[in-house]
């Protein structure tokens, strides 16, 4: 049986987070949580990491949070300690968010509770075949957490994320994908290796990157005039860079830029 733990690989300028306890589908316990919010800090102060990718070891992404944890926290009365793991999960979620370059889930097999949640609040998903959803929390008389009651309704609306909740149904990938839940499924044959290639293109201009996520996200929540104001900042402000002087260089000469971030 393998030590509960995370592992934090930077393959390139993409920072791969590995949960690592695949015989029990990556079902956080231990230090986990911990290990996870210590990791997308330390790709955050990371210069070479453009990227991150969440994944999970073997056949699953994250069964959720570890049943027989809440068992003895549930037998022993301990509110506090159950509290702790909210919190600490809730801070993994928002330091992904907070992270300025793409942040992407690499769904290999199951994403249950939790695992949903990390999942969700990831910029980007991209799934195997194999990947499942789900939404299990009511089985167990509880609610959705680490903001999956912001993040579903969003991405899919309220009545599928009603109807994903109340029934804690598996949504299986090529429904997931029809839906909105993820952004695409990737062939299975080197999973790994086709989302390293997706990820390292899409936040290459990682100066951009983090201008447009924050446009993207504010602009969901907010008015028109608001979001205009802010594109104008955000383009000014890009106009001035380095990438951007690459960006039209590399245009004109009919070649891939090479973004250097700054």
């Amino acid at each position: 049986m393998s030590d509960p733990r995370v592992e934090y690989d930077l393959r390139g300028t993409v920072a791969w987070l590995t949960l690592q306890r695949p015989d029990k589908l990556n079902a956080l316990a231990g230090s986990m949580r911990e290990q996870l919010l210590e990791n997308v800090r330390r790709a955050a102060a990371d210069e070479q990491a453009r990227a991150i990718v969440v994944t999970g070891a073997g056949r699953a992404f994250c069964a959720g949070g570890d049943i027989d944890n809440m068992v003895e926290l549930r037998g022993g009365g301990d509110a506090a300690g159950f509290r702790r793991l909210l919190h600490t999960g809730a801070e993994v979620m928002l330091a992904l968010q907070a992270f300025p370059g793409l942040t992407v889930a690499a769904v290999n097999g199951v994403a249950s509770g939790a695992g949903l949640s990390l999942a969700l609040s990831c910029d980007l998903r991209l799934a195997a075949p194999a990947a499942r959803f789900a939404a299990p929390w009511i089985r167990l008389g509880l609610v959705p957490d680490w903001g999956a009651s912001f993040w579903l309704p969003r991405l899919i609306g309220a009545g599928r994320a009603m109807e994903m909740v109340m029934s804690g149904d598996i949504v299986e990938c090529e429904e997931a994908l029809r839906i909105g839940l993820i952004t695409r499924i990737v062939a299975d044959d080197d999973f790994e290796g086709s989302v390293q290639e997706q990820v390292t293109r899409l936040a290459a201009a990682s100066h951009a990157v983090a201008h447009a996520k924050r446009l993207v996200r504010l602009g969901a929540e907010d008015s028109l005039e608001a979001a205009i104001a802010r594109e104008s900042e955000a383009q000014e402000e890009c106009f001035e860079s380095d990438d951007f002087a690459e960006g039209l260089d590399a245009f004109l000469n009919r070649r891939r830029p090479d973004f250097r971030g700054r």
